[in-house]
């Protein structure tokens, strides 16, 4: 039966791998605070920046309201990172992740002048399936590796006919 429920697994990753190559979305907007956009069937709401600087980091954060029919899902915080040390910048994604589809977000630019910030948003339906799938085939090799009851009698036989020719 483990052979089955590989074949399920890898089933499921193939479903999530195509979900997400023909079915993604990209979106790039330039937005002032409180404007909104659409992607995927999710309403995204900018809230404005965030300042933060201390010895080490300078940071700019986005605010972005996610929400779907009206209701409010999720806060995503995108963030970009100048980091003063090794005079290194860094971006960090906001991930909203569901069965369904992974809702990537990215803080491209901000013009403090007049408070308007590009973002960048992806969305990668079944996401979820490839990662699910991945658990379900380590299942299905869990139960493959297993040793059956007529192989446990076996080796229990074996390991009591070892122990006593050696004495």
């Amino acid at each position: 039966y483990g052979g089955y429920v590989i074949h399920v697994g890898i089933v499921m990753i193939f479903l999530g791998i195509t979900g997400t190559s023909a079915f993604k979305q990209e979106r790039q907007i330039s937005l002032e605070r409180g404007q909104t956009f659409e992607i995927g069937g999710y309403s995204l709401r900018y809230g404005g920046i965030e300042t933060d600087d201390d010895d080490h980091v300078a940071s700019l954060k986005a605010t972005v309201e996610v929400s779907r029919g009206g209701q409010v899902l999720e806060v995503l915080r995108p963030e970009k990172r100048f980091y003063k040390k090794p005079e290194q910048p860094a971006t960090e994604v906001a991930i909203r992740s569901t069965l369904g589809a992974d809702l990537y977000l990215v803080l491209g630019s901000y013009d403090p002048k007049s408070g308007v910030a590009t973002l960048l948003a992806y969305l990668n339906p079944l996401v979820g399936w490839m990662w699910y799938g991945g658990v379900v085939l380590a299942f299905g090799f869990g139960i493959v590796v297993w040793p059956s009851r007529v192989e446990q009698r076996e080796r229990a036989a074996q390991g009591v006919a070892v122990r006593t020719s050696g004495e």
